[in-house]
């Protein structure tokens, strides 16, 4: 499949980023803005995590 980013529910808040073994390097969650925010926009914000140093490319 190679190298991927993988949406976990239909909206796609949160995603695991895969390599080409299918083996989870990172995540991308998004972080809950509050209501005040989440009611004017629909912009958010994102939090990634990378659990283990990757080599270059």
């Amino acid at each position: 499949m190679g190298r991927a980013i993988k949406a976990e529910n239909v909206l796609g808040w949160d995603c695991s980023v895969v390599d080409e073994s299918d083996t989870e390097v990172a995540r991308i969650n998004k972080t809950w803005a509050g209501w005040g925010e989440a009611a004017v926009t629909s912009a958010g914000k994102y939090v990634v995590q990378i659990p283990r140093r990757l080599p270059d490319p």
